[in-house]
């Protein structure tokens, strides 16, 4: 081995304090990227990590020896105890069998039919704010826009609305969430199958999900919806179906992972808008120019350019996946430094996606860096809000478009503003999202 090989990373010595690790995740990766540069180590308890915080480093973990940073570590551990084996916490022959098979159910069709479920849903949302709030009453934003997006996939996943029909699913969804959170707080795996709350949840929605899978097999008329095709799909290799554990795990999957985060980008793009009134003025004459008043469809997405670049910009403020670990199966070499067998590694997506070496102004909100017109693409790795390469979020364009068209609704019926007096501050989590909430104040648009 080469003295470069042996060549430790600088960082932290000594274990870790619970407390000071537990008190602000963000902040403490955050800091040890900007304290130690590229690569910086820290250890819990007999646990070795490294934080990488370099484009390079992206493009290494993620797609040319993805192989050797795999997915076993604890908090998809705790992911598979909930959703099982999917898409999302699975590694090697089964991920590219899972990937291979689920990629083509994200096509044109399913995502036209998305648009329309999610302007339904945004409309009769907004209804209930506009009620809500004619006497100047506040929003919590998070909350609410959680809410929409568990309707939206519900819809759009399974052809159910899941906070109206399914009272319970909203609860269970949020217990689990709070459980996640905890595991990545600690960065210690917990064992669910002891934990009350957790059982309970995750038996609320197996029961909902395999009653929606069994109906769904027998229907003779199915819908066009997700659900419908992951019972229809085939693997184009094989010809073989999933089996109804492999539906049920892939569809807790969508469920869980697909409304979370882009329920928190959400309320970040809502907050930056707020907070800069020449955006805002911006972005409302692209919705009047574009739009009118006729809702938005998937059709005019690629129109709606300024709105796309709003949603990219916030996404890389505020990546709702702000962190991404891997655990190492085999020595690495990254920046010179030894990345022994056994260690984890924490990708600092928030970090790289402000880093001054990347990005000018990084803490500047300016959709127009999007503008491939005026700036250049960021360096390959240097945003990654949806991962790299072939291991990139099979969701990353439904997601996407979903914020669009959420966003877009939203910006052509009411107004909002930030409530006095609130401190926003991030929270880095699962997802990343302002502590306590963000409470606003909303009111139809003139």
């Amino acid at each position: 081995m080469t003295e470069s090989r042996r060549r430790q990373p600088p960082g932290l010595n000594g274990p870790i304090s619970w407390k000071f690790l537990t008190q602000s995740p963000l902040t403490f990766i955050n800091g040890l990227a900007e304290q130690y540069g590229p690569v910086a180590r820290f250890d819990v308890a007999w646990y070795r990590y490294h934080v990488l915080s370099h484009p390079d480093h992206v493009l290494r973990v993620l797609q040319e020896r993805a192989g050797n940073y795999t997915k076993e570590t604890h908090d998809y551990w705790l992911m598979k105890q909930i959703m099982g084996t999917s898409l999302l916490t699975g590694d090697g022959n089964l991920w590219k069998q899972r990937r291979r098979l689920i990629q083509p159910l994200f096509q044109r069709r399913q995502l036209e039919h998305m648009a329309i479920q999610t302007v339904a849903a945004t409309d009769a949302m907004l209804e209930r704010w506009l009620k809500q709030t004619r006497d100047g009453a506040p929003l919590e934003m998070v909350s609410e826009l959680v809410q929409l997006t568990l309707r939206v996939v519900g819809r759009t996943l399974f052809s159910t609305d899941l906070v109206d029909e399914a009272p319970a699913v909203g609860t269970a969804v949020h217990s689990i969430n709070e459980l996640a959170n905890w595991n990545w707080k600690t960065l210690v795996a917990m064992i669910p199958v002891l934990n009350y709350p957790y059982q309970r949840a995750s038996g609320v929605l197996n029961q909902l999900i395999q009653s929606l899978v069994t109906a769904r097999k027998s229907d003779l008329e199915p819908s066009g919806d997700l659900l419908t095709a992951l019972v229809q799909a085939r693997d184009e290799e094989t010809g073989q179906p999933l089996t109804d554990i492999e539906i049920r795990n892939e569809a807790m999957t969508l469920m869980l992972a697909g409304h979370d985060t882009t329920a928190h980008h959400l309320a970040w793009t809502m907050i930056l808008l707020a907070q800069h009134p020449q955006v805002m003025e911006k972005w409302q004459a692209e919705l009047q120019t574009v739009l009118g008043d006729c809702p938005p469809t998937l059709a005019d997405l690629p129109r709606l350019s300024y709105t796309r670049m709003i949603v990219e910009e916030s996404m890389r403020l505020y990546p709702p996946v702000w962190a991404i670990p891997r655990a190492v199966t085999e020595d690495d070499e990254l920046s010179g430094y030894h990345i022994p067998a056994g260690s984890y590694v924490l990708l600092a997506i928030y970090h790289l996606q402000r880093d001054p070496q990347w990005w000018t102004n990084p803490n500047e909100f300016r959709p127009e860096r999007f503008d491939r017109a005026i700036e250049p693409a960021p360096r390959p790795g240097a945003y990654a809000p949806f991962g790299w390469g072939p291991r990139t979020c099979v969701g990353a364009q439904f997601a996407t478009a979903e914020s669009q068209v959420i966003l877009a609704r939203l910006g052509q019926r009411c107004q909002w503003k930030l409530v006095p007096g609130q401190q926003i501050v991030p929270e880095g989590l699962i997802t990343l999202m302002p502590r306590n909430g963000v409470r606003m104040q909303v009111q139809p648009r003139v």
